[in-house]
């Protein structure tokens, strides 16, 4: 497969370097996370940064997974691993930095949040969760900071450390 210049688009608005991005089910927009804390929007059509979020406001709504038809699923993000975004805003402890948290990842459910951070905890919280202060179960695990989280399709999470180099595999049951 060859790719040319002509598909190719450089979205180089970030001040720092890139660490998450998602795009909408129907890959029309992205939404990137950098190290600096940024929070940037490209629409792909374009080819273009997003300034006005009015247009993707209607993505944060939460995905009809039961639905039969990829056209009721289109106006949603496909995935959800940046780590600052509106559903999961309520990640974030007061006085957090915004450094502290080093992954996420919705559940292919789209019911839970998982959280990876410096303080060696995997945290679990409800999809979306915008209150600040909002609960979390922690799982303790990782002797130091963690470093990447993913949920499996069965309701398994796998998370990642950092200086205790493990891989934890976490069998979640709902309550």
């Amino acid at each position: 497969m060859m790719i040319s210049t002509d598909d190719l688009y450089v979205f180089d608005k970030h001040s720092s370097a890139v660490l998450h991005a998602d795009f909408t089910f129907d890959s029309q927009y992205i939404q990137t996370n950098c190290q600096a804390g940024e929070l940037l929007f490209v629409d792909l059509e374009r080819r273009s940064q997003l300034t006005s979020l009015s247009k993707i406001a209607n993505y944060n709504n939460l995905i009809d997974l039961d639905a039969e038809d990829d056209a009721s699923k289109a106006a949603f993000w496909d995935s959800q691993t940046c780590v600052f975004g509106w559903s999961v805003q309520g990640i974030w402890t007061p006085g957090a930095d915004y450094s502290d948290i080093n992954a996420l990842d919705v559940d292919p459910k789209k019911k839970y949040i998982a959280t990876a951070d410096d303080n060696g905890l995997v945290k679990i919280y409800r999809y979306p969760c915008v209150q600040s202060g909002s609960k979390s179960v922690e799982c303790i695990g990782h002797s130091s900071h963690v470093t990447c989280v993913r949920w499996c399709i069965d309701n398994t999470l796998i998370s990642v450390g950092g200086n205790d180099r493990t891989m934890c595999i976490w069998d979640i049951e709902e309550r």
